[in-house]
C-alpha cells in the first residue's frame, strides 16, 4: 500500500514493462496492438515517426506519447545508424473512494501525457530515471520507488512541455484557492506534496511563471476584491477573512497588486463598461453588454452572435482606449504570464473568477451580487427555470422511462470526453431536466465531479440511450465523426446509433455555457430529444 505521512497516494503509477528497443537502418517498425499507455524516448538516432497519420522527426531526447488504441510506425530511413529508444508501457489509477479501510482505485488517462510528440528535449535526468526503472522492474520488489520514479518523470514531461500545466501544480492551486485565508507558506505545500521546498519554489515558477510568493498573495487579493464590492464589511475583517493579519498589512499589498487603495476600489461598485474574457452569458443575462472580449471566446459563443454584435476583440484595439471600469478574467489566466495581468491592472481593476466548478445559476448569482444586479439575476433565473419545466413535460410525453442521457466530446485524438454537469450544457440535461445518466457516467463522472477521458473503444461501456456528441464544426471534425459513426464497427454495436438517438452538436456553439447562453442551449437539446427540426 503506497501511503505517505499517513495519508493515502491519490494517484498510483504503474509499470507495464520496460525495455530498450533498436531499429537497424532502413528498417520499420509498427506498433498496432497498443491496449495500455506507452512512452518512447529516444535514446540515439533519428527516425520518421508516424504516428495516427501525423508524421515528426524524432531524435535523443524526443518523445512520443502514445495512447490506446493508437497506430505508430517507425521508420529508420534518415541516417545509417541504428535508431535506438526506451520503450516504456504504464497506467495510472485514481483513488475514487475508502470505506471501511478499503480503497477502490480506478484506472484513468487524465493525468498522463497527451497523445502525440515532445519534439522539445528532455533533460539528461528523463534517462537516469529509466535505466533506474529497468533495475527496479527487473527485480519486480521496489513498487513504491517505481510510483515515485514514474511521477518524476511525468514531472520532467509536462515542465519541457509546456502546453499542459502539470497535475501536481494543478491541485496544488486548487488547494490554494480553497485555503487562502489560513497560514500557507511555501514550505508546507512543499511537504504535503513531497517536494524539497527549495525544489519546489523552482518548480513552481517554472510551471506556473509565479513566485509562490506573489501567486497566493494575488490570490487573496482577488478574494478581497470580491468582499469590497459585494459587503460593507470593515477593512480589519475581511483583512483576516482573506489571510492577512490585519487592514494595513492587507492595504499596503493590494496597492502594490492593483494600483489604489481598498477604499478606492470600493468606489467601483456597480461597473458599466465591462471587458469580460468570458462569462458572457451571464453578463448578458444581467443586461450587461460587455465593451470587449476575446477573439477565441467571441468566435465560440456563435449562439450569443446577434446579442454580442459590437463587442470588441481585445487582440485589435487597445485595453486602455477602451476606457473599462473593470476586467473579468477566468481563474485559469493565473496559468498565464503574470506580467500580463499585471499589465491589465494598469489598465482597470481585474478580477478573477472561477469557472468550471460551481451550479451554474449560482455563478450567476455571484455575478448579480458582485455588479450590484441580483433583482435582474434572479429574474432571469425565475424565467429560465419556467421554460425547463415547460421542457420536462413535453419530454415525458415521448420519452421512455428509465432511458439515459449522455453528452459526448471528440477531439482529433481518438479519445472521448465525457464532461461533468459544469461543461458544454450537461447541466441542463442532469440538474435541470433532471434526466439518468448510465450507471458508470453517473459514478465515474457526475458523482465523482470529474471529466473522464476515455478511448474510443470503450464507449460501449459508457454509452446512454440517448447520446448527444460534440465536435468542433469550423475544423471539418464533426463531419468527420458523423462518417466514423456511420461506418465503425464500434459504433454499429451501440443501441442509440440502431434507434437512430444520435443528435450531434457544435462545438462552437457549446463550449461554453453560461446562463443566457444555457437558455439557448436547453431549447437546441429539447428539439433533439423530441427529434423536431430546426425551424
Amino acid at each position: 500500500m503506497l501511503i505517505k505521512s499517513g495519508k493515502y497516494i491519490k494517484l498510483i503509477n504503474v509499470l507495464k514493462d520496460i525495455k530498450i528497443t533498436k531499429i537497424k537502418p532502413k528498417n520499420v517498425l509498427i506498433f498496432n496492438t497498443i491496449k495500455s499507455p506507452t512512452l518512447i524516448l529516444v535514446i540515439k538516432g533519428e527516425a520518421e515517426a508516424n504516428l495516427n497519420e501525423i508524421q515528426s522527426s524524432i531524435v535523443e531526447g524526443n518523445l512520443i506519447s502514445i495512447h490506446p488504441g493508437s497506430l505508430l510506425r517507425l521508420r529508420n530511413s534518415l541516417s545509417d545508424d541504428i535508431f535506438e529508444y526506451y520503450q516504456m508501457t504504464i497506467e495510472q489509477y485514481e483513488l475514487t473512494s475508502i470505506l471501511d479501510n478499503e480503497l477502490k482505485y480506478h484506472l484513468q488517462y487524465n493525468n498522463l501525457p497527451q497523445n502525440g510528440f515532445l519534439t522539445e528535449k528532455l533533460p539528461h535526468r528523463a534517462f537516469m530515471i529509466m535505466k533506474e526503472l529497468m533495475n527496479c522492474f527487473s527485480s519486480m520488489e521496489e513498487e513504491d520507488r517505481i510510483h515515485y520514479l514514474l511521477k518524476e518523470f511525468l514531472e520532467l514531461y509536462f515542465s519541457t512541455d509546456t502546453r499542459y500545466p502539470s497535475a501536481v501544480f494543478s491541485s496544488t492551486c486548487a488547494y490554494i484557492d480553497e485555503h487562502f485565508h489560513e497560514k500557507i507558506t511555501r514550505t508546507f505545500i512543499a511537504e504535503m506534496i513531497g517536494y524539497n521546498p527549495r525544489y519546489f519554489s523552482a518548480f513552481f515558477k517554472k510551471q506556473m511563471g509565479w513566485n509562490f510568493s506573489d501567486y497566493l498573495a494575488y490570490v487573496r487579493v482577488n478574494k478581497a476584491k470580491e468582499y469590497l464590492l459585494t459587503s460593507d464589511s470593515p477593512l480589519n475583517d475581511i483583512a483576516y477573512k482573506v489571510g492577512y493579519a490585519d487592514g494595513s498589512s492587507l492595504s499596503k499589498k493590494f496597492k502594490s497588486l492593483v494600483g489604489m487603495s481598498p477604499s478606492d476600489f470600493r468606489l467601483k461598485r456597480k461597473p458599466e463598461r465591462i471587458i469580460a474574457l468570458q462569462f458572457l452569458g451571464d453578463m448578458l443575462a444581467l443586461g450587461i453588454k460587455p465593451i470587449a472580449s476575446t477573439d477565441e471566446v467571441l468566435n465560440d459563443s456563435q449562439l450569443l452572435q446577434a446579442e454580442l454584435n459590437g463587442v470588441v476583440d481585445v487582440g485589435k484595439v487597445p485595453l486602455d482606449e477602451l476606457a473599462a471600469d473593470l476586467i473579468i478574467v477566468p481563474t485559469y489566466y493565473y496559468y498565464a504570464n503574470p506580467e500580463r495581468i499585471g499589465q491589465m491592472e494598469k489598465i482597470a481593476p481585474v478580477l478573477m473568477v472561477n469557472w468550471g466548478n460551481s451550479d451554474l445559476l449560482k455563478e450567476l448569482r455571484f455575478f448579480g451580487e458582485l455588479l450590484g444586479r441580483e433583482k435582474q439575476a434572479e429574474d432571469w433565473i425565475i424565467a429560465f427555470k419556467e421554460k425547463v419545466q415547460q421542457s420536462k413535460r413535453r419530454i415525458e410525453q415521448v420519452k421512455k422511462q428509465n432511458e439515459t442521457v449522455a453528452l459526448y466530446e471528440f477531439w482529433d485524438d481518438q479519445y472521448i470526453r465525457i464532461w461533468d454537469r459544469t461543461a458544454r450544457a450537461a447541466y441542463n440535461l442532469y440538474d435541470m431536466l433532471e434526466l439518468a445518466a448510465p450507471e458508470r457516467v453517473q459514478r465515474e463522472v457526475l458523482d465523482a465531479q470529474n471529466h473522464l477521458v476515455i478511448p474510443e473503444d470503450r464507449l460501449p461501456e459508457y454509452a446512454a440511450d440517448h447520446m448527444f456528441i460534440i465536435a468542433c464544426e469550423k475544423s471539418g471534425y464533426l463531419h468527420r465523426v458523423k462518417k466514423t459513426i456511420e461506418n465503425h464497427p464500434i459504433w454499429s454495436s451501440i443501441p442509440a446509433v440502431r434507434k437512430q438517438q444520435i443528435y450531434f452538436l457544435k462545438q462552437e456553439e457549446f463550449r461554453f455555457c453560461e446562463a443566457y447562453a444555457l437558455e439557448k442551449q436547453l431549447e437546441i437539446q429539447v428539439r433533439h430529444l423530441l427529434k423536431e427540426k430546426e425551424d
